[in-house]
């Protein structure tokens, strides 16, 4: 009964003890509120928490891609054909001998000497280059790229080395050039082209189809010597070419009516034309 009683008692002392130390922290809590002016019931205030709205998804814009160009093709530059002028002869004759062909052992002279006119003493290879140059400008007007063997009178230039020059120049036709020596009485244009025995079946009747146009060209403004169309094998320039190939005779210098036509610039120019018509526009 005793101890009971003790129990009691220290029940009794210690409960009012703990209950003393439990609510110091509340107590200093709440003389800090009054030393702040707040009121033990009131909260701090919280701030308010905003919510930002959502920004807007922005628009990626579309790039079109665009369409894509077909590669245009560069045009070929178009090469026009080409015609080479030989205007024979030259200021020194030359009389070394060479081959008139390959198929054929007969030679001549590599480069007879010029016929001179009978009456004006002019050369022959003077009035070859003076048509040459008149006649280029007819041609390039249709459309030609034309080359000459020759474009000074002090050169050495050999028939067969004109044939060469020709082929390099990949030429779509050749026109040899002469002013003739005859008989006084001979007079008048003349075309020469190469024989059916001395060049391929093509180039023989390309060539005779080219010389009758201009022959019928010039017929129709000038005199004609004979009937106007003759035929040589025995031509360096015709049978070393690989392309169609004439030569036209401009007249005879040792006729005086035709060397004095062939000493007039107007009749040079006024020939030129004619030949000119007779060789198609260059295609």
């Amino acid at each position: 009964m005793q101890k009971l009683r003790i129990t009691l008692i220290i029940i009794a002392i210690i409960i009012p003890v703990l209950i003393s130390v439990l609510q110091r922290p509340a107590l200093s809590n709440s003389l800090a509120a009054l030393e702040n002016g707040v009121s033990i019931n009131e909260q701090p205030k919280q701030e308010p928490i905003v919510i930002q709205p959502a920004p807007k998804p922005q628009k990626i814009p579309v790039v079109k891609e665009e369409p894509k160009k077909k590669a245009t093709k560069t045009p070929k530059k178009k090469v026009k054909p080409v015609i080479v002028l030989d205007p024979s002869h030259q200021e020194v004759k030359n009389l070394s001998m060479e081959r008139v062909s390959s198929k054929s052992t007969e030679r001549s002279a590599k480069q007879l000497a010029s016929a001179s006119g009978v009456l004006t003493h002019q050369k022959e290879y003077r009035v070859t280059m003076m048509f040459a140059k008149e006649l280029r400008h007819q041609l390039e007007k249709k459309g030609y790229k034309v080359v000459l063997t020759r474009t000074k009178h002090d050169v050495d230039l050999s028939n067969r080395q004109r044939a060469t020059f020709a082929n390099k120049q990949h030429a779509a036709l050749v026109i040899s050039l002469h002013a003739d020596g005859g008989k006084n009485y001979q007079r008048g244009f003349y075309v020469m082209s190469p024989t059916k025995e001395a060049v391929s079946k093509k180039r023989y009747h390309t060539s005779k189809k080219q010389a009758e146009r201009i022959l019928r060209a010039v017929a129709k403004e000038d005199k004609i010597f004979s009937d106007g169309h003759f035929y040589r094998d025995d031509l360096a320039l015709f049978n070393f070419t690989t392309m169609p190939v004439i030569s036209l005779q401009l007249g005879f210098l040792t006729n005086v009516n035709d060397d004095k036509k062939l000493a007039n610039d107007r009749y040079i120019h006024e020939l030129a034309k004619w030949v000119s018509n007779g060789i198609p526009i260059a295609k």
